[in-house]
């Protein structure tokens, strides 16, 4: 009998075997002479693959960012992913650039760079091929959570809503001031930083 793939995701995770995940860059985006995003980019991949081999191939999520100008911090702006295809089909398509030219437009001279979270086969050595979409699903929407709260003018749409309006003091968009003891006493318990 032949398991479905989102069962044997699922057998797996349950099995105590992780769906790894490693983090590269972030790989400067090349500009054009109109400050947009370049349309060469074979140097760019060139350089992704150089930190892991066809990692330009590779799926999971990726987040697009500016360092402002003299600045090393990555402001994040959009944060996406990639399922069924590899990243270098995926990041660059006509829909991601729009975002990626609006936030540019905010700059008068930043750099934009792209970090990749890239999914591993299970022995952390190889990267995973297949269609893992929970996995990735998963983290896409938590990497969004992260950026909101370090960008709030972050440009996802999707999975956004409640990220920008609950309120839960200590830990989600928090009001003035500190929060009640409760809070801090959860914090501590949940090792909440």
């Amino acid at each position: 009998m032949r398991c479905n793939f989102r069962d044997n995701l699922y057998w797996r995770a349950n099995q105590g075997q992780a769906m790894r995940f490693g983090t590269f860059g972030p790989f400067d985006i090349p500009r054009d002479e109109y400050g947009n995003v370049s349309d060469s980019l074979s140097d760019f991949w060139e350089a992704v693959d150089s930190e892991w081999e066809a990692l330009s191939s590779g799926r999971g999520c990726y987040v697009f960012g500016i360092s402002p100008s003299g600045g090393s911090r990555v402001e994040p702006w959009y944060v996406g992913k990639t399922n069924k295809q590899g990243f270098d089909c995926e990041c660059f398509t006509p829909h991601k650039l729009n975002h990626y030219s609006r936030a540019l437009n905010r700059y008068n001279r930043g750099k934009p760079r792209l970090f990749l979270v890239a999914q591993f086969g299970d022995d952390g050595k190889r990267l995973y091929r297949g269609s893992s979409g929970p996995a990735i699903d998963f983290l896409e929407t938590y990497l969004i959570g992260i950026a909101i709260g370090a960008n709030e003018d972050l440009l996802n749409k999707r999975d956004t809503k409640l990220y920008r309006e609950v309120v839960f003091p200590g830990f989600l968009n928090s009001p003035p001031g500190n929060p009640a003891g409760g809070a801090n006493r959860l914090k501590e318990s949940l090792r909440f930083k």
